[in-house]
């Protein structure tokens, strides 16, 4: 049909997945490819070394059962390039015929797809009571016109969204207070807690480089009896790491007591790390 045969081209020449061409026009996998051969149509994810036939050929013994194994032995009988299991699954995953690609949905599974868009439930929960990939879930989700309807943006975190109190809080103490302890006060994972650092740009207190002026503040520090703590929260950094580095460094700074008023970083930094500490610090 001409309706079909447009489908099939629009869907190649843009790189749509041949499962999901073989869905919307409603025929089988091996058919698509072979109308498309037909009609002299070459996938875009198609590599230029692979022929239409030899794909044609793989999609129908992959339909009929046999392993990737097989395959490369059958193709390579038949006078076809003898292809590795690795190669054929990398292109069968491009051209989106890799094994469980297409799996039919039912209309028990739609009509739970629709539910989670109205009530605006985690899809990442709906993709693993499913055992579907995020690909076909938004898929399947466009192809029904939900796309753009679900109540939370955000809709495949399992977590709460992040506001921007929150986002200024992860600013703040990230790298200072131990992360297990931010976690547990913003109620959220550990791994929710470094993933949105991560993508904000944050460096935690024990990996962050140190610059000029922190390692002319550690020198300052010890020549000047300032606790180590109180240098610390100067620097932003954990007093472990402080201590860690400065070990490094040979300088031990042992027990000392901590200032009253803290002194800043620029303030430490004004100070002349040559001159004896006064009595007090």
């Amino acid at each position: 049909m001409p309706w079909e045969d447009a489908q099939l081209r629009s869907g190649y020449e843009t790189g749509i997945p041949i499962a999901e061409i073989a869905v919307l026009i409603g025929r089988p996998h091996y058919g698509v490819s072979a109308r498309a051969a037909l009609l002299g149509q070459r996938h875009k994810h198609m590599p230029r070394d692979w022929s239409a036939a030899e794909i044609e050929r793989m999609i129908a013994l992959q339909e009929a059962g046999h392993s990737y194994t097989e395959i490369g032995q059958m193709l390579g009988q038949e006078g076809h390039t003898t292809r590795s299991k690795s190669a054929m699954k990398a292109i069968m995953r491009k051209i989106g015929e890799g094994k469980g690609w297409g799996r039919a949905w039912t209309a028990e599974e739609n009509e739970l797809l629709k539910a989670a868009y109205a009530s605006g439930q985690s899809l990442t929960h709906l993709q693993r009571g499913l055992s579907r990939s995020a690909h076909s879930i938004r898929w399947r989700a466009r192809y029904l016109g939900l796309t753009g309807t679900h109540a939370n943006r955000a809709g495949w975190r399992t977590g709460p969204d992040w506001s921007e109190a929150d986002l200024d809080r992860l600013r703040r103490d990230y790298g200072r207070v131990p992360t297990a302890d931010l976690a547990r006060a913003m109620g959220r994972s550990r791994a929710a807690i470094f993933t949105r650092a991560n993508l904000l740009g944050l460096s935690h207190g024990y990996q962050r480089p140190w610059s000029e002026d922190d390692k002319a503040a550690l020198t300052i520090a010890h020549a000047r009896a300032i606790d180590i703590r109180d240098l610390a929260d100067a620097l932003g950094r954990k007093a472990a790491a402080v201590h860690k580095y400065a070990a490094k460094q040979g300088l031990a700074f042992g027990r000392r007591k901590r200032a009253a008023t803290p002194k800043s970083l620029p303030e430490i930094l004004a100070l002349d790390a040559a001159a004896p500490a006064s009595k007090g610090g």
